[in-house]
């Protein structure tokens, strides 16, 4: 008898397909060390190209196929963690799976093809059998070579992303973690080589919304089960900087409609109270730090996105951290989210200049009295924490004085025709995030009259990654500050004028220009700027208009403005309340 037919007799043994459905069914052990590279020739033999039935052929028994591509996943997922336990490559074995790529390629062909899943009529093994596949696609696709070869086949992309947005919508299909693991696999790869990049990225770009619809539904989905353990959770975390660089398109939209979500998968994992298995901590960590980066920037890119983040408790999240770092005993260079989280309250102190988000951390700080206590008095968090509830406190004195003093309580409400002008409106827009109202009657009255137009624009601006809108409230409130600074310090403005005509004479004849500058966590700064700069920040057009009208000192205010990070605004002195002979 040859040696090959010895062979092939060892891999048709009942015995060894017994041991292959054993690899198969088990949940991964120790046991599953000797998969590779010990049965991947019968992985070969059962999984050869010749073994594939036309499309015709329904009565095909694929058992044991199907049993290869578990059991190979699984020999794949051991390998996996074994490598990163002891930080030793495998390239012997690694060579003999990436022989194995045409076969498997052809059989998820072969299922993508024959499952009838795009018209949502396939059977409980069809699912199983994609589901497999492209499980075994995705664990392959770890490997630069293989991931390289995917994405090169262009046909065979334009199908697994097909596959991946259709399943995508509800997320429950058996074979989406599958896919989306192995999506994610691919733009990693991308990530690293440019090249592959180019073939990638016009897929994505071609749906930019359903790409945003999906990953944001998959985090949705994986929030709403509760989980005990958080590898799936952090699978859909992980999805959001790996899709969001794929266009703009999909990072705006994603940056737009995340955050409620972020901020219930943080406060899901900090607020428990019982430590968690040394694996789901090293999981948690992962999704903390994800989530919390994610929040950030979508904080920073629309201030008003801050407001919904703290509607869904992330000041009260971030307190829960040093306790969660305490009862599971990380150790502190592991915890690599407080950098992100100390700008996240470095932002929060800057942004407490506009009255909505004030409010939403002067609720934070009732709702924290019971939380404080587990704070790490010594720790960063602490540390920005009480410095931001000094800022709020002193905003907040401020605030109250200008609405006794001046707003008089016109104004609050976004309903020009509101009769009940001294209410303190309790409803916002959720579209534009941006007006404000003391009843739903005020707002039906609005919407109606010639608020849907501007709220369209402004969501369709923001979708579009573009700058927010201002609501006409902080504006008058932040103006106000400004003239009140300048007011407290008029003796330096008028020693910095002073300095500006010494330093060039010819400043006599043309104003000189302060900034009022709200954008920094330590407090204002009022400063001097050069005259080109000033002319052109304001226009040319404004600056000879102040020139002609002799103000001899403009104040220009800077506030935090998003990813431009200032909105600017000029005053002549003689707005802020000072005479004109001061001038």
């Amino acid at each position: 008898m040859s040696r090959q037919r010895r062979t092939s007799r060892f891999h048709d043994l009942p015995s060894t397909i017994a041991r292959i459905n054993e690899f198969a069914s088990e949940s991964l052990s120790a046991k599953h060390k000797e998969i590779l590279p010990r049965y991947l020739a019968t992985f070969r033999y059962h999984l050869s190209t010749d073994k594939i039935p036309s499309l015709t052929d329904t009565d095909a028994d694929l058992s044991t196929v199907r049993a290869c591509l578990v059991a190979f996943t699984n020999g794949l997922l051991f390998l996996e963690v074994l490598e990163k336990g002891e930080n030793i490559q495998h390239p012997g074995i690694w060579e003999g799976v990436i022989s194995m790529w045409k076969p498997v390629y052809s059989w998820a062909l072969y299922f993508f093809q024959s499952s009838n899943i795009l018209s949502g009529n396939a059977s409980a093994v069809q699912e199983e059998d994609v589901a497999s596949v492209t499980m075994l696609l995705a664990q392959m696709s770890a490997h630069a070579d293989i991931s390289r070869v995917i994405i090169s086949n262009a046909v065979f992309l334009e199908t697994v992303c097909r596959l991946w947005l259709f399943l995508g919508h509800s997320c429950e299909h058996p074979a989406y973690p599958a896919f989306r693991k192995l999506m994610h696999g691919l733009l990693s790869g991308a990530e690293k080589d440019p090249l592959l990049s180019r073939t990638l990225r016009p897929v994505l770009i071609r749906n930019p919304e359903q790409v945003s619809k999906v990953v944001l539904r998959s985090l949705i989905t994986e929030i709403q089960r509760q989980p005990t353990n958080f590898e799936y959770l952090m699978h859909a975390l992980t999805s959001f900087p790996a899709f969001s660089e794929a266009s703009d398109d999909v990072h705006n939209d994603l940056y737009a409609h995340s955050v409620p979500w972020l901020c219930r998968a943080i406060r899901l994992i900090v607020s428990r109270r019982e430590p968690y298995s040394p694996f789901d901590v090293a999981n948690a960590i992962h999704c903390l730090i994800i989530g919390f980066e994610v929040v950030y920037g979508c904080c920073w890119s629309f201030i008003y996105t801050s407001v919904t983040a703290c509607d869904h408790q992330l000041l009260e999240s971030i307190l829960k951290v040093d306790r969660f770092v305490r009862i599971n005993q990380i150790e502190p260079g592991k915890a690599k989210f407080y950098d992100t989280i100390i700008n996240v309250l470095t932002l929060a102190m800057v942004n407490t200049v506009y009255r909505t988000f004030l409010r939403r951390v002067r609720w934070a700080m009732a709702h924290a009295i019971k939380l404080e206590p587990d704070l790490d008095m010594d720790g960063p968090i602490a540390k920005h924490w009480f410095r931001l509830k000094e800022v709020a406190t002193e905003h907040e004195i401020a605030k109250q004085r200008y609405d006794i003093e001046h707003d008089k309580g016109l104004r609050l409400c976004n309903n020009n025709k509101c009769p009940k002008t001294s209410r303190e409106p309790s409803r916002r827009c959720s579209g534009c995030w941006v007006s404000f109202y003391c009843s739903e009657q005020c707002q039906r009255l609005h919407w109606v009259g010639d608020h849907r137009k501007v709220c369209k624009d402004i969501q369709k601006s923001r979708k579009m990654g573009g700058t927010h809108d201002t609501c006409t409230r902080d504006r008058h409130l932040q103006g106000e500050w400004t003239k009140i600074k300048v007011r407290q310090n008029l003796r330096h403005l008028v020693t910095m004028r002073k300095a500006d005509i010494l330093k060039n004479p010819a400043a006599e004849n043309y104003p000189t220009a302060i900034t009022v500058n709200f954008c920094h966590e330590d407090g204002v700064r009022i400063s001097c700027i050069a005259k080109d700069e000033a002319r052109d920040i304001m226009g040319q057009d404004d600056w000879d208009m102040y020139t002609r009208d002799g103000d001899k000192v403009l104040i220009i205010m800077e506030v935090p403005y998003g990813k431009i990070f200032q909105l600017r605004t000029v005053y002549p002195l003689r707005a802020c309340g000072i005479p004109q002979r001061t001038d």
